[in-house]
Protein backbone atom coordinates (compact mmCIF):
# COMPACT_ATOMS: atom_id res chain seq x y z
CA UNK A 1 0.00 0.00 0.00
CA UNK A 2 1.24 3.48 -0.85
CA UNK A 3 2.17 5.54 2.22
CA UNK A 4 0.25 8.76 2.89
CA UNK A 5 1.17 11.94 4.70
CA UNK A 6 -1.10 10.73 7.51
CA UNK A 7 1.09 7.63 7.90
CA UNK A 8 4.22 9.79 8.12
CA UNK A 9 2.64 12.06 10.73
CA UNK A 10 1.54 9.09 12.83
CA UNK A 11 4.96 7.43 12.71
CA UNK A 12 6.80 10.70 13.54
CA UNK A 13 4.23 11.55 16.25
CA UNK A 14 3.47 15.01 14.81
CA UNK A 15 0.51 16.62 13.07
CA UNK A 16 -0.16 16.25 9.34
CA UNK A 17 0.27 20.03 8.86
CA UNK A 18 3.70 19.89 10.54
CA UNK A 19 4.86 17.18 8.13
CA UNK A 20 3.55 19.13 5.14
CA UNK A 21 5.16 22.41 6.19
CA UNK A 22 8.49 20.80 6.99
CA UNK A 23 8.61 18.95 3.66
CA UNK A 24 7.80 22.17 1.77
CA UNK A 25 10.39 24.23 3.72
CA UNK A 26 7.67 26.39 5.26
CA UNK A 27 8.43 25.59 8.92
CA UNK A 28 11.48 25.32 11.14
CA UNK A 29 11.38 22.60 13.82
CA UNK A 30 13.85 21.12 16.27
CA UNK A 31 16.53 18.87 14.85
CA UNK A 32 15.02 15.84 16.64
CA UNK A 33 11.54 16.47 15.15
CA UNK A 34 13.06 17.07 11.71
CA UNK A 35 14.98 13.77 11.97
CA UNK A 36 11.85 11.84 13.04
CA UNK A 37 9.94 13.15 10.02
CA UNK A 38 12.78 12.41 7.59
CA UNK A 39 13.27 8.93 9.06
CA UNK A 40 9.54 8.24 8.71
CA UNK A 41 9.57 9.46 5.09
CA UNK A 42 12.52 7.19 4.29
CA UNK A 43 11.15 4.13 6.10
CA UNK A 44 7.69 4.42 4.52
CA UNK A 45 9.12 5.40 1.12
CA UNK A 46 6.70 8.33 1.14
CA UNK A 47 6.49 10.53 -1.97
CA UNK A 48 5.00 13.98 -1.14
CA UNK A 49 1.82 14.83 -2.99
CA UNK A 50 2.14 18.33 -4.41
CA UNK A 51 -1.63 18.90 -4.25
CA UNK A 52 -1.75 18.05 -0.52
CA UNK A 53 1.18 20.34 0.17
CA UNK A 54 -0.53 23.11 -1.78
CA UNK A 55 -3.69 22.84 0.32
CA UNK A 56 -1.77 23.25 3.56
CA UNK A 57 0.21 26.17 2.19
CA UNK A 58 -2.94 27.66 0.59
CA UNK A 59 -0.96 28.07 -2.59
CA UNK A 60 -0.68 26.48 -6.01
CA UNK A 61 3.09 25.81 -5.81
CA UNK A 62 3.09 27.01 -9.41
CA UNK A 63 4.97 29.96 -10.90
CA UNK A 64 4.20 31.25 -14.39
CA UNK A 65 6.75 32.27 -17.00
CA UNK A 66 5.02 34.77 -19.30
CA UNK A 67 6.47 35.18 -22.79
CA UNK A 68 5.58 34.59 -26.41
CA UNK A 69 6.34 31.09 -27.70
CA UNK A 70 6.19 30.63 -31.46
CA UNK A 71 7.70 28.57 -34.25
CA UNK A 72 11.37 29.46 -34.67
CA UNK A 73 11.51 31.13 -31.26
CA UNK A 74 14.50 29.08 -29.98
CA UNK A 75 16.62 30.34 -32.89
CA UNK A 76 15.60 33.98 -32.65
CA UNK A 77 15.64 34.14 -28.86
CA UNK A 78 17.95 31.45 -27.41
CA UNK A 79 18.21 33.45 -24.17
CA UNK A 80 14.66 32.50 -23.24
CA UNK A 81 15.31 28.82 -22.72
CA UNK A 82 18.46 29.33 -20.67
CA UNK A 83 16.47 31.67 -18.41
CA UNK A 84 13.59 29.19 -18.15
CA UNK A 85 15.97 26.34 -17.33
CA UNK A 86 17.77 28.36 -14.65
CA UNK A 87 14.62 29.66 -12.99
CA UNK A 88 12.90 26.26 -13.11
CA UNK A 89 15.92 24.62 -11.47
CA UNK A 90 15.91 27.17 -8.65
CA UNK A 91 12.15 27.04 -8.08
CA UNK A 92 12.05 23.23 -8.13
CA UNK A 93 14.44 23.09 -5.19
CA UNK A 94 11.72 24.74 -3.08
CA UNK A 95 8.87 22.62 -4.40
CA UNK A 96 7.57 25.02 -7.05
CA UNK A 97 6.72 24.14 -10.62
CA UNK A 98 7.24 26.49 -13.55
CA UNK A 99 4.34 26.76 -15.98
CA UNK A 100 4.34 28.64 -19.29
CA UNK A 101 1.94 31.47 -20.07
CA UNK A 102 2.02 31.76 -23.86
CA UNK A 103 1.45 35.41 -24.72
CA UNK A 104 0.08 36.83 -27.92
CA UNK A 105 2.80 38.72 -29.80
CA UNK A 106 0.54 41.78 -29.75
CA UNK A 107 1.35 43.84 -26.66
CA UNK A 108 -2.30 44.81 -26.19
CA UNK A 109 -3.54 41.21 -26.13
CA UNK A 110 -0.55 40.07 -24.05
CA UNK A 111 -1.39 42.75 -21.47
CA UNK A 112 -4.90 41.31 -21.09
CA UNK A 113 -3.55 37.76 -20.73
CA UNK A 114 -1.10 38.74 -17.99
CA UNK A 115 -3.69 40.75 -16.04
CA UNK A 116 -6.15 37.83 -16.22
CA UNK A 117 -3.46 35.43 -14.96
CA UNK A 118 -2.65 37.71 -12.02
CA UNK A 119 -6.27 38.26 -11.04
CA UNK A 120 -7.16 34.56 -11.31
CA UNK A 121 -4.61 33.74 -8.58
CA UNK A 122 -3.96 30.33 -10.11
CA UNK A 123 -0.22 30.79 -9.51
CA UNK A 124 1.86 32.00 -6.56
CA UNK A 125 4.03 34.27 -8.66
CA UNK A 126 5.01 35.26 -12.17
CA UNK A 127 8.17 35.85 -14.18
CA UNK A 128 7.45 38.21 -17.09
CA UNK A 129 9.46 39.13 -20.17
CA UNK A 130 10.04 42.84 -19.55
CA UNK A 131 9.16 43.62 -23.17
CA UNK A 132 5.49 42.91 -22.43
CA UNK A 133 5.28 44.88 -19.18
CA UNK A 134 3.04 47.96 -19.40
CA UNK A 135 1.82 50.59 -16.90
CA UNK A 136 -1.53 48.75 -16.76
CA UNK A 137 0.21 45.54 -15.71
CA UNK A 138 2.26 47.47 -13.16
CA UNK A 139 -0.94 48.91 -11.66
CA UNK A 140 -2.46 45.45 -11.15
CA UNK A 141 0.75 43.91 -9.78
CA UNK A 142 1.25 46.70 -7.25
CA UNK A 143 -2.44 46.84 -6.23
CA UNK A 144 -2.54 43.09 -5.52
CA UNK A 145 1.02 42.72 -4.15
CA UNK A 146 1.32 39.80 -6.57
CA UNK A 147 4.84 38.30 -6.40
CA UNK A 148 6.63 39.02 -9.67
CA UNK A 149 9.99 39.50 -11.32
CA UNK A 150 10.34 41.17 -14.72
CA UNK A 151 13.03 39.56 -16.87
CA UNK A 152 14.52 42.76 -18.23
CA UNK A 153 14.08 46.27 -16.93
CA UNK A 154 10.71 47.76 -17.95
CA UNK A 155 10.89 50.43 -20.64
CA UNK A 156 9.28 53.05 -18.35
CA UNK A 157 10.03 54.36 -14.84
CA UNK A 158 8.58 51.67 -12.64
CA UNK A 159 8.25 50.42 -9.08
CA UNK A 160 8.11 46.83 -10.28
CA UNK A 161 10.77 44.30 -9.38
CA UNK A 162 13.11 43.36 -12.22
CA UNK A 163 16.36 41.61 -12.97
CA UNK A 164 18.50 42.24 -16.03
CA UNK A 165 21.97 42.05 -17.50
CA UNK A 166 23.93 45.15 -18.43
CA UNK A 167 23.63 45.18 -22.22
CA UNK A 168 25.31 48.58 -22.50
CA UNK A 169 28.36 47.17 -20.74
CA UNK A 170 28.31 44.24 -23.19
CA UNK A 171 28.70 46.65 -26.10
CA UNK A 172 31.47 48.48 -24.31
CA UNK A 173 33.42 45.22 -23.95
CA UNK A 174 33.10 44.54 -27.68
CA UNK A 175 34.07 48.05 -28.81
CA UNK A 176 36.98 48.25 -26.36
CA UNK A 177 38.28 44.95 -27.74
CA UNK A 178 38.04 46.11 -31.36
CA UNK A 179 39.64 49.48 -30.63
CA UNK A 180 42.50 47.75 -28.79
CA UNK A 181 43.17 45.85 -32.03
CA UNK A 182 43.38 49.11 -34.00
CA UNK A 183 39.90 49.18 -35.54
CA UNK A 184 38.34 52.62 -36.03
CA UNK A 185 35.49 52.05 -38.49
CA UNK A 186 33.16 49.83 -36.50
CA UNK A 187 29.66 49.00 -37.76
CA UNK A 188 26.70 47.73 -35.74
CA UNK A 189 24.39 45.28 -37.55
CA UNK A 190 21.09 43.76 -36.41
CA UNK A 191 18.24 44.32 -34.02
CA UNK A 192 15.26 46.66 -33.92
CA UNK A 193 14.73 49.90 -32.01
CA UNK A 194 11.47 48.36 -30.69
CA UNK A 195 13.59 45.93 -28.67
CA UNK A 196 14.82 47.04 -25.22
CA UNK A 197 17.97 44.91 -25.53
CA UNK A 198 18.79 46.48 -28.89
CA UNK A 199 18.36 49.98 -27.50
CA UNK A 200 20.68 49.25 -24.57
CA UNK A 201 23.31 47.58 -26.76
CA UNK A 202 23.15 50.41 -29.30
CA UNK A 203 23.51 53.00 -26.53
CA UNK A 204 26.60 51.18 -25.26
CA UNK A 205 27.98 51.07 -28.83
CA UNK A 206 27.64 54.84 -29.30
CA UNK A 207 28.95 55.74 -25.85
CA UNK A 208 31.96 53.44 -26.20
CA UNK A 209 32.85 54.93 -29.60
CA UNK A 210 32.69 58.41 -28.11
CA UNK A 211 34.85 57.39 -25.14
CA UNK A 212 37.44 56.19 -27.64
CA UNK A 213 37.28 59.47 -29.61
CA UNK A 214 35.54 57.83 -32.56
CA UNK A 215 32.61 59.54 -34.22
CA UNK A 216 29.54 57.30 -34.65
CA UNK A 217 28.51 57.10 -38.31
CA UNK A 218 24.83 56.69 -39.16
CA UNK A 219 25.74 54.69 -42.28
CA UNK A 220 27.44 52.10 -40.08
CA UNK A 221 24.28 51.35 -38.07
CA UNK A 222 22.17 48.71 -39.86
CA UNK A 223 19.00 47.53 -38.05
CA UNK A 224 17.67 44.30 -39.55
CA UNK A 225 15.34 41.44 -38.79
CA UNK A 226 16.42 37.84 -38.25
CA UNK A 227 15.65 36.98 -41.89
CA UNK A 228 18.87 35.65 -43.41
CA UNK A 229 18.28 37.15 -46.86
CA UNK A 230 17.59 40.56 -45.35
CA UNK A 231 20.75 40.38 -43.24
CA UNK A 232 22.85 39.53 -46.31
CA UNK A 233 21.24 42.33 -48.35
CA UNK A 234 21.82 44.98 -45.68
CA UNK A 235 25.40 43.84 -45.07
CA UNK A 236 26.06 43.97 -48.82
CA UNK A 237 24.90 47.61 -48.87
CA UNK A 238 27.18 48.32 -45.91
CA UNK A 239 30.21 46.81 -47.65
CA UNK A 240 29.52 48.83 -50.81
CA UNK A 241 29.95 52.13 -49.00
CA UNK A 242 32.76 54.36 -50.33
CA UNK A 243 34.44 53.85 -46.95
CA UNK A 244 33.33 50.43 -45.69
CA UNK A 245 33.87 49.36 -42.06
CA UNK A 246 36.97 47.53 -40.90
CA UNK A 247 34.98 45.60 -38.29
CA UNK A 248 31.37 44.67 -37.52
CA UNK A 249 29.59 44.14 -34.21
CA UNK A 250 26.64 41.75 -34.74
CA UNK A 251 23.51 41.89 -32.58
CA UNK A 252 23.54 38.11 -32.14
CA UNK A 253 25.15 35.01 -33.62
CA UNK A 254 22.31 34.49 -36.13
CA UNK A 255 23.02 37.99 -37.51
CA UNK A 256 26.69 36.99 -37.68
CA UNK A 257 25.84 34.04 -39.97
CA UNK A 258 24.29 36.39 -42.53
CA UNK A 259 27.01 39.02 -42.16
CA UNK A 260 29.74 36.44 -42.80
CA UNK A 261 27.95 35.12 -45.89
CA UNK A 262 27.81 38.65 -47.31
CA UNK A 263 31.50 39.23 -46.53
CA UNK A 264 32.47 36.06 -48.37
CA UNK A 265 30.52 37.19 -51.43
CA UNK A 266 32.91 40.17 -51.53
CA UNK A 267 35.86 37.75 -51.25
CA UNK A 268 37.02 39.53 -48.11
CA UNK A 269 39.00 37.58 -45.52
CA UNK A 270 38.02 37.28 -41.88
CA UNK A 271 39.81 38.57 -39.86
CA UNK A 272 42.59 39.85 -42.15
CA UNK A 273 40.32 42.26 -44.06
CA UNK A 274 37.49 42.69 -41.59
CA UNK A 275 36.96 41.59 -37.97
CA UNK A 276 33.69 40.26 -36.57
CA UNK A 277 32.39 40.29 -32.99
CA UNK A 278 28.96 38.99 -31.98
CA UNK A 279 26.82 38.96 -28.89
CA UNK A 280 25.80 35.53 -27.60
CA UNK A 281 27.72 32.30 -27.91
CA UNK A 282 24.67 30.19 -28.75
CA UNK A 283 23.17 28.75 -30.81
CA UNK A 284 25.32 29.55 -33.85
CA UNK A 285 28.75 30.80 -32.74
CA UNK A 286 30.27 27.31 -32.22
CA UNK A 287 29.30 26.39 -35.80
CA UNK A 288 30.84 29.41 -37.54
CA UNK A 289 34.19 29.39 -39.34
CA UNK A 290 36.43 31.14 -38.48
CA UNK A 291 35.56 30.70 -34.83
CA UNK A 292 33.62 33.72 -33.63
CA UNK A 293 34.75 36.23 -31.01
CA UNK A 294 31.71 36.84 -28.79
CA UNK A 295 30.49 38.80 -25.82
CA UNK A 296 28.76 36.06 -23.85
CA UNK A 297 26.25 36.32 -21.03
CA UNK A 298 25.39 33.51 -18.64
CA UNK A 299 21.61 33.68 -19.02
CA UNK A 300 21.16 30.41 -17.10
CA UNK A 301 22.66 32.20 -14.10
CA UNK A 302 20.28 35.11 -14.66
CA UNK A 303 17.43 32.59 -14.61
CA UNK A 304 18.53 31.09 -11.29
CA UNK A 305 18.80 34.60 -9.81
CA UNK A 306 15.33 35.44 -11.11
CA UNK A 307 13.91 32.26 -9.56
CA UNK A 308 15.63 32.93 -6.22
CA UNK A 309 14.42 36.54 -6.25
CA UNK A 310 10.84 35.48 -6.95
CA UNK A 311 10.95 33.06 -4.01
CA UNK A 312 11.90 36.01 -1.81
CA UNK A 313 8.99 38.00 -3.23
CA UNK A 314 6.60 35.12 -2.49
CA UNK A 315 7.74 35.23 1.15
CA UNK A 316 7.61 39.04 1.24
CA UNK A 317 5.57 40.54 -1.64
CA UNK A 318 6.39 44.12 -0.56
CA UNK A 319 10.13 43.60 -1.14
CA UNK A 320 11.47 45.67 -4.05
CA UNK A 321 14.12 43.95 -6.19
CA UNK A 322 15.79 45.90 -9.00
CA UNK A 323 19.20 44.65 -10.00
CA UNK A 324 21.63 43.96 -12.83
CA UNK A 325 23.24 40.53 -12.78
CA UNK A 326 24.91 37.96 -15.08
CA UNK A 327 27.87 40.13 -16.04
CA UNK A 328 29.03 39.70 -19.66
CA UNK A 329 32.50 38.54 -20.63
CA UNK A 330 34.39 38.55 -23.92
CA UNK A 331 35.64 35.31 -25.49
CA UNK A 332 38.30 36.07 -28.10
CA UNK A 333 38.55 33.67 -31.01
CA UNK A 334 39.71 33.75 -34.64
CA UNK A 335 37.29 36.34 -36.08
CA UNK A 336 39.23 39.30 -34.66
CA UNK A 337 42.87 40.22 -35.24
CA UNK A 338 45.28 43.12 -34.75
CA UNK A 339 44.45 45.62 -37.49
CA UNK A 340 47.09 47.37 -39.57
CA UNK A 341 45.97 50.26 -41.76
CA UNK A 342 46.95 50.13 -45.39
Amino acid sequence: MVATIKDVAKKANVSISTVSRVLSNQMHVSSSTYKRIQDAVAELNYIPNSSAVSLVKKSSTTVLYADSFYKGCPYENPHMFDIISGSSHELRKKGYFLGLLDLDRSKEKAEEQIINAIQSKKADGILINGYYVTPAIEKVLLATDFPHICIGKPSFDSMLSWIDTNHSLSSNLAITHLVSLGHKKIAFVGGSDKDNIYRDRFLGYRLSLERNNLSPRDAYVIPTSSNLEEIIQHTTELLRLPEPPDSILCFNSLIAVGVIQAIRQFRLRIPEDISIVSFDNYPYAPLITPSLTVVDIDMYSLGTRAGASLLKKIQNPEMLIQTYTALPHLIQRDSTVLHSET
